[in-house]
């Protein structure tokens, strides 16, 4: 490092003069540093340490104290450069823009542009491999993979964090206005002149300061203004005779403005806005990591992020109800699990009125109306399953990862609102499959009894027709395995759920009367049936178990009827022979050709009522979670924990301090101003004598008689601050409204969650009384055939399907919409707690409590939690009872919030 330009001199003896030892070294070596500078890496080290240390210096408080100050991306990111971050390679270029690289106007651009190499690579070309892969290529995600992805991944996070180290290099340079700033300039010139030219032929060299020196400035506080400098010129004359010529000067200067331009108000002005804007960025980019969870969580958008301007009194987002992000995927596939259930559960309905269509119980007519509700569920099955490819692809988008990586939403948040389990459905696809093998083999190996006009036909006794007798009880035989496994698998785990909804019904029915309470105080906004809110709207344990008891009774009539048909074929093998033509044609489609699919029907049904009790216990088993607090207390805590309210507050502050900032140019000019100097005497450069010096002090004014742009200045300053006033009452306005609509929506959807599970208790009432209609027995009709159904007994099944499938679709989508304005309105509030990981800490039970909770976690005092004064009463989470910090020790069981 060099402190400044003199030269340290050696004598050399030399005819007639003295000549500076290594002076062309010393010149050189000047020059390459000065032209070089250190290199860029250095540079760039130097504002991350900076920059880090800064952001640091604003996490000083518990409420913003989690934010990472690098910038560094990891090396599992796509967006990990792998290559120098000071030297970094060319990138893909498009090759007709590439050739003006090189040639412009038919003149040769830089040639090294190469220099550092070229790469085919934008985005990282290892982070594929990073990916948590599994056996089959497919990346897995639950929400805990889902956030860490995003924080690794998203462009969007990224931003927001470079924002906030942009922010923290504005107040490195505001600092650094305040310190001692030293400067270094130096020149060197050889002089030459022909002899026609004034004062003839003449050759110098000067070594000197020309336009620049070495000098330290520093700014005060209070605008004061000094600065010393110090000038070293060497000159050598080789023209006539030899001569050198060699001078020192320091001077120095002091300006104090006293009226404009002068005061802390106007000088720390830069550095007091950089150091708040920065405070506010870091309390923002907290902000805005919560919003970021909610938007990859619920698809809400995240708000805004840190800013440049230091403005934040813009309003914020409003909450959605509609679930998107990942929760919104997982909504998705809960509703094609729904509509899956109901394409098998139409499928079972045709398969069976297809059959009795053979049986000419029914009319093609219902058969063509159950197709074309098979057809149509089939199909919204497809839109969906296509529309949930699409929104998967786009959530990959916001987590920062391509399209065509291969995701799986694998999560059981949801399985709770599977009212019939997996298992339950692949049973009843596999007796579907089953009647339709079964039904193929009987058409193959017996002869047809009737013609295409319903009548019976002659059978002739055969050798093969008895073989093929013979074979059927095997055919029948595969029916046994799905017996066993409804008896072992099937029906067990339906007395589970019995089980889990006998430990939950008391939550339940205690749910149901604060509900009962509340509609009742709401007057009559929520105008509803009053059994739906009562104790007998909630299932009964012992009902549920006295059905299944009387399904598990004609399940085993079911196994005894395969007994009579096995003894039937024995019989009729016995007995063919013997039999003529029409009485053997009669009891081959009395005793087996209608006997056996009447079993399948009857075990496909009794499937059916299986699924149906386990729907009516778990229906009955999901409850909301519990919010207790009103409009008016969330918004009393909103304004004591809302990180981007305080930074709203902040600029509203910082819109008042600029008026007295642009006040001050309005003020005159007057300026005390002491300079001086002090130089060498002869050709010795450190010969510097006091008596060699100049002095001067004086006072510079400036009357304020041109202040026209200045005053609009200051009228717009004003103007400005009374429409930040109004902007920060419309963000809180916005805040108190958004809080309000949520809680609103939160009380409705507690009331529409016990109508949709109304809706599906009533559904799966409508599935059975249709389903009974087709099993009861029906009196004989002509030729031993039973007699017809019904003409709506197509439209009232599939009808009642459908409704089914229609409130099981309302009834989760009521839930998640529940759960996405829960976790928004903690957001909200600004009480919403992250891991360091970025998961959602769940604060259980919201109520006013809560606000006492959050504050504790936090590691804030009670008394800084300024809550304005009334009576709001709340029941403490038993799920989750901290330690409670209330003030004046007061734990009873109400707390002062605003009217």
């Amino acid at each position: 490092m060099i402190r400044n330009n003199l030269i340290r001199w050696q004598r050399i003896r030399r005819p007639g003069r003295i000549v500076p030892a290594c002076a062309l070294g010393a010149a050189f070596l000047l020059l390459t540093i000065g032209a070089t500078g250190c290199h860029r890496g250095y540079y760039r080290r130097q504002a991350d340490s900076d920059a880090r240390t800064l952001i640091r210096e604003k996490l000083n408080d518990p409420r913003w104290c989690q934010i990472d100050p690098s910038i560094d991306t990891s090396p599992e990111s796509r967006m990990f450069d792998p290559f120098s971050a000071d030297h970094p390679p060319l990138p893909p270029d498009d090759p007709a823009s590439h050739d003006l690289m090189h040639c412009v106007d038919g003149k040769e651009g830089y040639p090294n542009w190469h220099a550092n190499g070229d790469t085919s690579y934008v985005s990282n070309p290892e982070w594929r491999s990073y990916l948590p892969m599994n056996e089959q290529g497919i990346l897995e995600l639950n929400l805990e993979k889902a956030i860490q992805l995003s924080l690794i991944h998203s462009t969007d996070w990224q931003q927001q964090r470079e924002t906030l180290y942009l922010s923290a290099l504005e107040v490195s340079l505001e600092r650094f206005g305040f310190d001692s700033q030293a400067f270094f300039g130096w020149n060197s010139f050889f002089r030459t002149q022909g002899r026609l030219a004034p004062g003839g032929t003449r050759s110098s060299v000067e070594l000197g300061p020309g336009s620049n020196r070495t000098q330290i400035e520093r700014l005060g506080t209070t605008g004061a203004n000094f600065a010393v400098g110090i000038a070293n010129t060497v000159i050598w004359n080789f023209s006539g005779a030899d001569s050198q010529t060699a001078s020192t000067l320091i001077d120095f200067s002091l300006i104090q403005p006293l009226l404009r331009r002068a005061g802390r108000d106007r000088i720390m002005e830069s550095l007091t806005q950089a150091e708040r804007t920065l405070l506010a960025n870091v309390r923002q980019l907290e902000h805005y990591r919560r919003g970021f969870h909610l938007s990859i969580v619920t698809g809400r958008s995240p708000g805004a992020g840190p800013n440049a301007s230091g403005s934040f009194l813009s309003e914020p987002g409003g909450a959605s109800t509609s679930a998107g992000g990942y929760l919104g995927l997982l909504l998705d596939q809960q509703q094609i699990r729904i509509s899956e259930f109901n394409v098998q559960s139409l499928q079972n309905v045709l398969n069976q009125f297809r059959e009795f269509f053979t049986e000419e119980r029914i009319n093609l007519l219902q058969v063509r109306s159950a197709e074309t509700s098979l057809y149509d569920a089939q199909s919204s099955l497809l839109v969906a399953k296509v529309t949930y490819k699409n929104s998967l692809d786009q959530f990959k988008r916001d987590l920062g990862l391509p399209p065509d990586v291969p995701v799986e939403i694998v999560d059981p948040f949801l399985d709770t609102f599977n009212l019939i389990d997996d298992q339950l459905l692949q049973r009843q696809i596999q007796i579907n499959n089953l009647r339709g093998e079964i039904g193929n083999e009987l058409e193959r190996i017996i002869p047809p009894t009737q013609s295409d006009a319903g009548e019976l036909v002659e059978v002739q006794w055969s050798e093969e027709l008895k073989t093929s007798l013979q074979a059927l009880p095997d055919v029948i035989k595969r029916v046994q395995p799905i017996f066993q496994a409804i008896r072992d698998e099937d029906i067990p785990l339906v007395r589970e759920d019995f089980e889990t909804f006998r430990v939950k019904r008391i939550d339940r029915i205690r749910k149901l009367d604060e509900l009962r309470e509340f509609v009742a105080s709401s007057g009559n906004v929520y105008e509803i049936e009053p059994s739906i809110l009562q104790e007998t709207a909630v299932e009964s344990v012992g009902r549920l178990e006295n059905e299944l008891g009387e399904l598990l009774v004609r399940f085993g009539n079911i196994e005894s009827a395969v007994a009579v048909l096995n003894e039937n074929i024995t019989r009729l093998i016995n007995e063919g022979a013997g039999l003529s033509s029409s009485d053997l044609a009669e009891r081959l489609n009395t005793d087996v050709l209608f006997e056996a699919p009447e079993i399948l029907t009857r075990v496909a049904n009794v499937a059916i009522e299986l699924n149906l009790l386990q729907a009516r216990a778990r229906v009955d088993s999901i409850t909301l979670s519990d919010v207790e607090i009103t409009a008016e207390a969330a918004f009393a805590i909103a304004c004591q924990f809302r990180r981007d309210l305080m930074n709203a507050r902040a600029t509203l502050v910082d819109q008042w301090r600029r008026i007295e900032f642009v006040a001050d140019d309005l003020e005159s000019t007057l300026d005390v101003v002491f300079e001086g100097s002090v130089g060498s005497v002869g050709d010795n450069p450190f010969r510097i004598r006091w008596e060699n010096n100049r002095f001067g002090a004086g006072i510079r004014f400036d009357a304020p008689i041109t202040r026209l742009a200045e005053r609009n200045v200051y009228r717009r300053a004003l103007i400005d601050y009374q429409q930040a006033r109004r902007q920060y009452y419309s963000v809180e306005d916005s805040i108190n409204q958004n809080l309000r609509r949520t809680i609103r929506a939160m009380e409705q959807s507690r009331v529409l969650f016990e109508l949709n599970r109304r809706s599906i208790q009533t559904a799966i009432q409508r599935v059975e009384l249709s389903q009974s209609e087709l099993v009861k027995p029906q009196p004989p009709g002509a030729g031993g055939v039973n007699s017809a159904l019904g003409p709506t007994a197509a439209s009232d099944l599939t009808g009642s399907i459908n409704s089914l499938q229609s409130a099981q679709s309302q009834f989760v989508n009521v839930w998640v919409s529940y759960e996405v304005l829960r976790r928004g309105l903690d957001f909200d509030m600004g009480t919403m707690r992250l891991t360091p990981d970025g998961m959602w800490l769940d604060p259980g039970t919201i109520n006013v409590a809560y606000a006492w909770r959050a504050a504790e976690a936090l590691g804030i005092a009670p008394e800084e939690i300024n809550l304005p004064p009334t009576r709001i009463p709340f029941r403490d989470d038993p799920m989750n009872v901290p330690t409670m910090n209330v003030p004046n020790n007061d734990l009873s069981p109400t707390l002062e919030l605003p009217e």
